[in-house]
């Protein structure tokens, strides 16, 4: 069975979160919203209380070295391949991975490549 590149970024923000964080609460949440257009997508939102840390642009000059921005490469890859939207938000008082899921995911085969 094919993994959807959705779940692996939840896999990953939670395991982000419980290995990296110094979390107390992690909190998932998973929501049907309506664009201003009115149609209906989804949200998942992993949110936690821990250090956080510094977010660089999408930098390809980032060393490949740097687990935490390979990390987050590997998180918009991911985005990327099944339509969805990520946005990330950390600082000194958590992180925030959201996730905007597409109206329709790609072929699992596909997006697994």
């Amino acid at each position: 069975m094919a993994h959807h590149p959705d779940r692996a970024l939840l896999d990953e923000a939670l395991t982000n979160a419980v290995k990296h964080a110094d979390a107390r609460r992690i909190t998932v949440s998973i929501e049907t919203l309506t664009d201003a257009s009115g149609v209906d997508y989804g949200r998942i939102t992993v949110e936690d209380d821990g250090k956080g840390f510094a977010i660089a642009p999408d930098d390809p000059a980032v060393a490949p070295g740097q687990k935490a921005a390979r990390g987050l490469r590997n998180m918009r890859s991911r985005a990327a391949r099944c339509g969805a939207e990520l946005e990330l938000a950390s600082g000194a008082g958590g992180t925030r991975v959201r996730l905007k899921l597409p109206r329709r995911f790609p072929d699992s085969d596909a997006a697994a490549g």
